[in-house]
């Protein structure tokens, strides 16, 4: 660890707390400055206290009294008065922190997130959020600059005391300094070991509480195996944990026999400075309070230093993390939707377009041409692992193709601002997720205000996507929470309705293109013909892109897309391919022979 590397991680981790609140900023170096002073100022009126009894000046003796109270009552209150002040607003900051990691994590580019040094990049980053290393380095930084005031101000008081006396006892300290050293830095070490661990063991335990297993746990089995992976993992991690401890208790040891001999030093050179250099009781009084704060704050400044530089491993993790640099998701580079010239009818057009997923070799999508015009219904359709799922995350460029380009009305996508591109889209997905919130908050998502406009909006969308009546029975209407989490009166809606709510969400949004990705996969057949029937009318002023398995709905599309071998073998209509592709006409009649009576 370089040092000039912890200086900058302390600022960096100075200039978050300030610039989210100053007054915790000030008001901690208050405490700091305050923390290192009064103590040598409450050693001095100890003297002075002992000093006046012992010569019977009963007035000195009860102003010492009052002095010391005064200071006593002055130092308790301003620390409660500051830690209420701050106690709300740290723990706001601590909020804060975890959420700006998760938020970051939300905005992270596909190919940067599934890297797998950037999913260890996250567990470190998340270990610092919810272990407060921030915090706890800030705190750090001011109890050194406390401790190192402490030194400073009972410096004097031991400035005639032996300079061999002195020396030793700093060599003790330092001693001291270095065991706690060893033992930070290796518990660092067995956190770089036991991350990639706990990443698999977290996993394996969310797999037991997560509802999208429900169903293989019971049916399957699947707990058998999931135990013996993570009890082999809690094997192989309390293997680490074991030589850890080992170390641990080792450097204990030892950090306890230098503190014994301090004590022996300390308590062994006042006694002989009583008994031979003629030593006052009141100036023994204050040297075993001086020594005694001194050898804390010195104990305390290296113990700060240590914690500094150990925490400042774990600010690199999170400060490497929260640089990460987005290479699609970047804010404010490219220009917008509504500055581009949309004469032409082709709204979309790839050109040669080739894929590979990051750190693989093999070739998910080949010269890829198409052309999708305005107000066209299109169904991608294809075997399982064809590419079709790749082909949509291209075209909502949650990645780049590595050959070949997408241009929206002539304009490559690479030049648009990503926010202002991805708006213009409304997708549903075949998992369809809602959000513990409202029904208009689901809708509208960050565009609901509470405005009468907006939730006469929102109604006009449930109601075109087939939900008017379901809205209307609901006492709350479009207010009704969804979900039961933080909410008795929370409802849930079924599948179809989810998918309809989707739907909503994409005709409030007021996109140009529509994208549907196996959004009725989970319905049965008569289910699945009426959504379909509803997203078309519901969209035929949008451009839409329906994916599916299922070759039933090509029939009503304007162009089919069939995608096979990792490229488009097909982009016609459906009586077309029907016609002149074979392997397009025998899928069709593999999935209709199943319907056959």
């Amino acid at each position: 660890m370089k040092i000039n590397n912890v200086f900058k991680n302390q600022f960096y981790s100075l200039n978050i707390v300030f610039k989210y609140s100053k007054s915790i900023f000030f008001l901690r170096l208050v405490l700091s400055i305050t923390a290192g002073i009064i103590p040598a100022v409450i050693a001095y009126i100890y003297k002075l206290f002992i000093y006046n009894i012992g010569e019977f000046l009963v007035d000195n003796v009860i102003l010492c009294l009052i002095i010391l109270g005064g200071v006593i009552i002055f130092n308790s209150f301003l620390s409660s008065i500051i830690d209420y002040h701050l106690g709300f607003k740290i723990d706001c900051l601590r909020n804060k922190l975890k959420f700006d990691i998760n938020e970051k994590i939300s905005k992270m580019d596909y190919e940067i997130l599934f890297d797998s040094d950037t999913k260890t990049k996250i567990e470190m980053a998340k270990y610092a959020a919810n272990n407060d290393i921030i915090l706890n380095y800030i705190n750090s930084v001011y109890s050194l600059i406390s401790s190192v005031i402490g030194i400073v101000s009972v410096g004097y008081i031991l400035s005639s005391l032996s300079l061999w006396f002195l020396l030793v006892l700093l060599i003790l300290l330092i001693l001291k300094m270095l065991v706690s050293y060893t033992n930070r830095k290796r518990g660092y070490q067995f956190q770089e070991k036991i991350a990639p661990i706990n990443k698999e063991i977290f996993y394996y335990m969310g797999v037991f509480s997560n509802d999208a297993f429900a169903n293989e746990m019971r049916m399957n089995s699947t707990a058998k195996i999931i135990v013996s992976k993570y009890e082999n993992l809690l094997y192989k991690s309390n293997g680490i944990f074991k030589k850890f401890s080992k170390f641990i208790l080792k450097n204990n040891l030892l950090r306890n026999i230098i503190y014994v001999l301090e004590q022996i030093l300390f308590y062994g050179f006042l006694a002989y400075q009583m008994l031979y250099n003629n030593m006052s009781f009141a100036d023994f009084t204050m040297c075993i309070s001086a020594l005694g704060i001194i050898s804390n704050n010195f104990k305390n400044a290296i113990d700060n230093i240590i914690q500094c530089i150990t925490n400042s491993l774990y600010v690199d993790h999170l400060r490497d993390f929260m640089n990460i640099e987005n290479k699609i998701a970047v804010d404010n580079k490219g220009i917008l939707i509504n500055e581009i010239d949309k004469k032409t009818e082709n709204v979309i057009t790839i050109e040669n377009v080739s894929f590979t997923y990051p750190f693989t070799q093999k070739l998910i999508l080949k010269k890829v041409n198409l052309t999708f015009k305005k107000d066209n219904f299109y169904v991608v359709v294809g075997r399982n692992g064809a590419g079709k799922t790749t082909l949509i995350k291209l075209l909502c460029r949650l990645y780049d193709p590595i050959d070949g380009k997408i241009n929206y009305f002539n304009e490559n996508i690479k030049n648009i601002e990503y926010r202002s591109y991805r708006n213009n889209i409304g997708i549903v997905f075949q998992n369809y997720q809602y959000y513990e919130m409202s029904i208009a908050e689901n809708v509208a998502l960050d565009k609901y205000d509470g405005s009468d406009e907006v939730k006469s909006k929102i109604y006009a969308s449930l109601a075109k996507a087939g939900l008017k009546e379901k809205i209307d029975s609901l006492e709350k209407g479009i207010l009704t929470q969804l979900g039961t989490s933080f909410c008795k009166e929370g409802i849930l809606l079924s599948g179809g309705e989810l998918q309809k709510l989707a739907l909503a969400r994409v005709i409030f949004s007021d996109c140009s293109i529509a994208i549907l990705d196996e959004p009725s996969s989970a319905l049965d057949p008569i289910a699945e013909s009426e959504l379909i029937d509803l997203f078309k009318k519901r969209l035929e002023n949008k451009m839409v892109i329906y994916v599916s398995h299922r070759l039933s709905v090509a029939s009503i599309a304007d162009k089919v897309i069939f995608v096979n071998n990792n490229t488009i073998q097909g982009f016609d209509t459906h009586d077309n391919l029907m016609k002149n592709d074979n392997e397009y006409y025998k899928l069709y009649y593999s999935q209709a022979s199943k319907y056959k009576i």
